[in-house]
């Protein structure tokens, strides 16, 4: 599995949002404060994904 950096990511993706799955605790304690960083949790993911809008 490869690590992602939040501030690399932050730099390179021009538009649009990244999906953090891990954990609420996990997200939280490891928190990148960038406000395109949103947190889906894995165990909540098949609930939440439906609510998304596709654009």
């Amino acid at each position: 599995m490869k690590s992602i950096c939040p501030t690399k990511i932050h730099s390179e993706l021009p538009s649009g949002i990244l999906l953090d799955i891990r954990e609420k605790f996990e997200f939280d304690t490891y928190r990148a404060n960038y406000e395109r960083v949103m947190n889906l949790p894995f165990s909540e993911f098949e609930n939440i994904v439906e609510t998304l809008n596709g654009n």
